[in-house]
């Protein structure tokens, strides 16, 4: 099985860590729970979107973000099972690099050869894709998870586009394992 990841928002803190950051040096208290849309110009005024954004580009951002919890052993234990895990990403060219750095500290254990930078998720020839943008997956032809963010509320659309909503890798884990479960029996009965 493949199996493609996102990094930002799945397999680390980014927004928590960006916004402590922007708050320290603006003086604002804008928190995790005021991002109620996947774009920053959504929900906040342009000044704020656009400080925020900057940082992004900023070489200290990268070099403070932790790996989001139970990460590193979930997508160890999906490459224990032998699935092919990627992580696909869709950053901006200057920010790759700060990308990959972080990922070979905390995630040593990926081939950085299946790291990808592509804007267009939907895409990918894979199995299941796992992200924080419900647009990247309500495009996607394979099995979806979210991990849930403020910024990818509504239940409906999960039941819409058949996505699973997930809350840590723990409950990836546990919904990659009701995927299998039912394509064997679906195997079976046909």
């Amino acid at each position: 099985m493949r199996i493609a990841c996102d990094i930002d928002g799945c397999i680390n803190n980014l927004v928590d860590k960006t916004l402590e950051m922007y708050n320290a040096e603006t003086g604002k208290n804008i928190q995790v729970s005021d991002i109620t849309a996947y774009n920053f110009y959504d929900c906040l005024p342009k000044d704020d979107a656009d400080g925020i954004i900057r940082l992004f580009q900023r070489k200290d951002l990268w070099d403070s973000l932790s790996p989001a919890h139970n990460s590193q052993k979930g997508l160890k234990t999906l490459i224990n099972r032998g699935y092919k895990v990627y992580l696909a990403t869709a950053t901006d060219p200057n920010n790759f690099a700060y990308k990959t750095e972080w990922l070979r500290a905390y995630f040593p254990f990926i081939d950085m050869n299946n790291v990808i930078r592509i804007m267009d998720k939907s895409l990918l020839n894979v199995d299941i894709i796992i992200d924080d943008c419900i647009d990247n997956l309500k495009k996607s032809m394979c099995e979806r998870i979210v991990i849930d963010h403020p910024w990818n509320q509504g239940k409906s659309t999960d039941y819409a586009y058949d996505i699973h909503r997930a809350y840590d890798f723990r409950d990836v884990i546990n919904i990659i394992d009701e995927i299998e479960r039912r394509d064997k029996e679906w195997e079976n009965n046909t």
